[in-house]
């Protein structure tokens, strides 16, 4: 199953560095796994400014499109929606 996870750079409840261990976890179980992290977000910033990519990969995997190969995802490094 495909798991995307949205992570505030700036998040103090969930560290940065706890999520991408638990991703690398999933990972490392065979999930297919995409992180987004958002720089400047903390826990509850991060829900508006992650809406649109949330969107477009729930809308790309209800269109059968297959999730690109894994790999963390920072907006404005070239993540162009899809997957």
């Amino acid at each position: 199953m495909p798991v995307l996870v949205v992570q505030g750079g700036a998040d103090r409840l969930v560290r940065p560095a706890m999520t991408a261990a638990y991703v690398r976890r999933l990972a490392a179980r065979g999930a297919t796994v995409r992180l987004k992290t958002y720089a400047g977000a903390d826990h509850s910033g991060v829900i508006a400014p992650s809406m649109p990519d949330v969107l477009a990969w729930m809308q790309d995997r209800l269109a059968g499109l297959p999730v690109p190969s894994p790999r963390e995802e920072t907006p404005g490094n070239g993540y162009d929606g899809a997957g």
